[in-house]
């Protein structure tokens, strides 16, 4: 084969080509000090979110850690007496989980003993009971609720948001930042790995990778995704880790006073 039919020729001139039509876009003598302007604005507000990315993901990164350490801790010494004060937390914390208004069950501790009380839907009290027996350091519940079979006149009951339960993290409807950035890496590896290998197996290696890689960077669910195509791209995805609601419940408790922070 001659120099001049080698694909690397080719490559060379659609090179040059490219350069040169990048040269004239940004250097233009009527509009390049402008569009260079502009590339510079672009490139700088990037640099900033990539930053705040990265500061969000570490921060949840840490405190998942912190949490896994304190998981570990408890597995060494399962015996070791939790301060009430500690365990309201802690139900409180996992009230969410269980019932679409958290903010209407009163919760005390004393000894291990959780009490709780205050209105609830009939239909949600078994499973918020459940979730406060899998809380840590719980070693009874003292059933309390109030049931309830329609919100009615209750205006503790009024607009609430329906919950599935305790879940593991990727079968949720929205993923942490860190959980994003593992997953993203991981469909980018498997869409690189798909292309390198080619065949039958490497276009589903590329389809799953790919698949894996919109659903980290969107944080919707696929049935969102899919709901979102079919409304022909109206639909805003969020991409920035700093805007997903993990990230704004961080930062304002972050930013909430001593007082509010604590409950």
């Amino acid at each position: 084969m001659s120099t001049r039919d080698s694909p690397d020729t080719g490559l060379w001139v659609l090179g040059s080509f490219a350069l040169g039509a990048g040269l004239m876009y940004f250097f233009d003598p009527q509009g390049g000090r402008r569009r260079r302007a502009l590339l510079r604005d672009q490139v700088n507000s990037a640099c900033v979110r990539f930053q705040e990315a990265e500061r969000v993901v570490v921060r949840d990164a840490s405190h998942r850690a912190i949490g896994l350490m304190a998981q570990a801790r408890r597995a060494i010494r399962p015996d070791e007496p939790v301060d009430d004060v500690v365990l309201v937390e802690r139900v409180r914390a996992a009230l969410g989980r269980g019932t679409s208004h958290p903010g209407a069950i009163e919760v005390s501790s004393s000894g291990g003993v959780v009490r709780l009380s205050g209105p609830i839907l009939a239909a949600e009290a078994g499973r918020l009971v459940e979730c406060v027996e899998c809380v840590p350091g719980v070693d009874s519940v003292d059933d309390q609720l109030e049931r309830h079979d329609e919100p009615g006149n209750i205006a503790a009951l009024q607009v609430g948001t329906a919950r599935a339960g305790a879940r593991i993290e990727y079968l949720q409807d929205r993923w942490s930042p860190s959980a994003r950035v593992l997953a993203g890496a991981l469909g980018a590896a498997l869409a690189a790995a798909g292309m390198l290998r080619g065949g039958v197996r490497g276009w589903l290696y590329g389809t799953i990778g790919g698949a894996l890689f919109t659903r980290a960077a969107s944080d919707r669910s696929f049935a969102e995704l899919t709901a979102a195509r079919d409304a022909g791209g109206e639909a805003e995805l969020p991409v920035r880790i700093s805007e997903t609601p993990h990230a704004q419940s961080q930062q304002r408790i972050e930013h909430a006073p001593p007082s509010e922070a604590r409950h």
